[in-house]
C-alpha cells in the first residue's frame, strides 16, 4: 500500500433518507504533503474502485494510478463506497449487513454514495467541476448515477469508465454460473446462519478465511480445473486467485501485473480484495442476465429497466464535457462487448459523439491489469489523464487497437 495518504482521510454516514440506515464509507485525498491540502490548482477527480476491491486498486504498481495523477497536477480522492471490503468489514456496518443487507446495492451506491461523496469534497474546499474515474462495478455506479440523474450537471464534467458502464457482457461461463441462481437461494434463506456476504481471502493456513456455504461450495469443487488461473496447492496466494476467477472471471492478464501481486513474501493480492456483500454480489448476476443495470427492487421482466437506458438517460450522457471508455481485449471478468455497447448506445444518432465520446480497447490487457500492468504507465495512463482533463503534452505511445469515436 502506498504511504502517501494525507490525514484528510475520513468516515462518512450517508444523510438520513427513505432507503433505511446510513452506510459507513471512506473517502482519501491523495497527496504527498501528508496533514496539507494542495497549493497549487489542480483537478479535481473521484475514483471508484470495483465491488468487493477497495481504495488500493489505485495505489499499486510503480506508480500506481493515483500518485501518477497526482504528479500530472490532478487532485485525486478516493472513494470506499458501500462495494468496498472495507466498508464491508467496517464494525460501523455489521449491523446493517446482518439486519439490512438489501441496501447493499448498485442502485442505492448510485444514488447515495457518489453525490454523498462529491458533497464531502465541497465541504472539504473542493471546487470547480470534478471528473469521475470508475473501474469495474465502480464504474457501473458511476454510469448509474449519471444516467438516472443523481449527480449534478454542475458538479461533473468528465468520466471516465474502465470495463463497464451500463451494459453487461461476461464470457460464457461467468453468463453461466449467473443462470444457476444460487445467490437467489442463498438471499432467501433466514436464521443466524444466513449469509451475508461472500469472501474470497485465504487465511494462512490455505483454507477460506471465512466459509462459503455449501451450495457455493460444492459448485467451485465442481469447476472445472482448465477455468482455474493456478493447480491447486496450498499457496495462499494461488488459491485466492483461484476464488476470484471462480467469482468474477479471470480478473487480470497474468503476464503483465507488476510483481507485488503475487509475490511470495509480500503478495499484494492479499490485501486488494475481500467480502462482497451477497445482494450485491446478486445483483451483478441480474444485470448480466438482463444485459444492462436493472433496479434491484424489481422483478428484472418490469419495463422500468429500461430507463437506465432510455434516450432521457443518453441525454444526460450528453451534458457531460467527456465521456471515456476503456478495457482491455483480454478482458475475461467483464467482455469488452459491455464497452462496445456502450459507446454505440452513446453515440446512437449522433454528429457530436466525435468530440464527446471516446473508446480505447487495448491490445494486450485483461481486466485489472489495465491499472496494474508493468507497462500500464506508459499505455493506459495516459489515455486516462486524457479522459479527466485534457493533456498538457501528446500520449506517449499505445498498445491500443482502437480509439474509437
Amino acid at each position: 500500500m502506498s504511504d502517501l495518504f494525507s490525514t484528510h482521510g475520513v468516515e462518512f454516514g450517508l444523510p438520513p433518507n427513505d432507503w433505511g440506515p446510513p452506510v459507513w464509507l471512506h473517502l482519501e485525498r491523495y497527496t504527498s504533503e501528508p496533514g496539507h491540502g494542495t497549493p497549487e490548482p489542480r483537478k479535481p477527480v473521484l475514483l471508484l474502485h470495483g465491488a468487493s476491491a477497495n481504495h488500493g486498486t489505485f495505489t499499486v504498481g510503480k506508480p500506481g494510478l493515483a500518485s501518477w495523477l497526482y504528479d500530472q497536477k490532478f487532485d485525486p480522492w478516493l472513494l470506499d463506497w458501500r462495494g468496498s471490503s472495507l466498508v464491508v468489514a467496517a464494525p460501523e456496518n455489521e449491523t446493517s449487513l446482518r439486519d439490512q443487507p438489501d441496501i447493499y446495492n448498485f442502485n442505492r451506491a448510485a444514488r447515495e454514495d457518489l453525490p454523498a461523496a462529491i458533497k464531502k469534497m465541497r465541504l472539504l474546499g473542493v471546487k470547480g467541476p470534478i471528473s469521475l474515474l470508475g473501474h469495474c462495478m465502480g464504474s457501473a455506479v458511476v454510469a448509474e448515477a449519471v444516467a438516472l440523474g443523481h449527480i449534478e450537471a454542475m458538479d461533473v464534467d468528465r468520466v471516465v469508465l474502465i470495463a463497464l458502464g451500463l451494459f453487461y457482457e461476461a464470457p460464457i461461463d461467468s453468463r453461466l454460473k449467473s443462470e444457476e441462481r444460487i445467490l437467489e437461494r442463498l438471499s432467501q434463506a433466514v436464521g443466524s446462519d444466513c449469509v451475508h456476504s461472500i469472501d474470497p481471502s485465504i487465511a494462512e493456513g490455505g483454507e477460506l478465511l471465512h466459509d462459503w456455504p455449501e451450495e457455493l461450495k460444492n459448485l467451485y469443487d465442481a469447476w472445472p480445473g482448465a477455468l482455474r488461473s493456478h493447480p491447486e496447492d496450498p499457496d495462499r496466494v494461488n488459491a485466492m486467485c483461484n476464488r476470484l476467477s471462480f467469482m468474477y472471471g479471470m480478473p487480470y492478464h497474468h503476464k503483465n501485473l507488476v510483481e507485488v501481486i503475487h509475490d511470495p513474501s509480500n503478495p499484494e493480492l492479499l490485501n486488494q480484495f475481500g467480502a462482497i456483500p451477497l445482494r450485491m454480489y446478486l445483483h451483478a448476476a441480474r444485470n448480466l442476465r438482463r444485459g444492462h443495470a436493472t433496479y434491484f427492487d424489481e422483478e428484472t421482466s418490469s419495463p422500468r429497466h429500461d430507463e437506465f437506458v432510455s434516450d432521457v438517460a443518453r441525454r444526460r450522457f450528453r451534458t457531460l464535457e467527456k465521456v471515456t471508455l476503456i478495457t482491455g481485449a483480454l478482458n475475461r471478468l467483464w467482455h469488452r462487448d459491455s464497452i462496445d455497447r456502450m459507446h454505440e448506445w452513446l453515440s446512437r444518432g449522433s454528429s457530436r459523439s466525435l468530440q464527446t465520446f471516446r473508446k480505447h480497447i487495448f491490445t494486450n490487457y485483461g481486466h485489472q491489469d489495465l491499472l496494474w500492468g508493468t507497462d500500464s504507465e506508459r499505455d493506459v495512463y495516459p489515455e486516462i489523464a486524457a479522459g479527466l482533463r485534457e493533456p498538457t503534452a501528446a500520449p506517449g505511445p499505445s498498445s491500443k487497437i482502437a480509439s474509437a469515436d
